[in-house]
């Protein structure tokens, strides 16, 4: 039960870093075109990006899984909030 929700916060941390990384790419080349200048992107933060938002994710997700996995889903239904 705690790779379920370890891969789901590694999903939502690489799809954080893919939009981050895609949006940062846009205003680069956007700031670029109206500044008449031309855009300087380093391929390897681009692709950078999603890789760390993964590994926060599943960081960020490692103790909330563990806590979640030991739980009886009548007992998380019960706890308050």
């Amino acid at each position: 039960m705690a790779a379920q929700f370890l891969l789901e916060s590694t999903t939502i941390g690489l799809l954080g870093g893919v939009i981050g990384a895609a949006l940062g790419v846009v205003v680069v080349v956007a700031v670029s075109a109206v500044k008449d200048w031309t855009p300087v992107l380093d391929g390897r933060l681009a692709v950078g990006a999603p890789v760390v938002g993964a590994m926060v994710g599943l960081l960020a997700g490692v103790y909330p899984s563990l806590r979640a996995s030991r739980m009886e889903p009548v007992e998380a239904l019960r706890a308050p909030s």
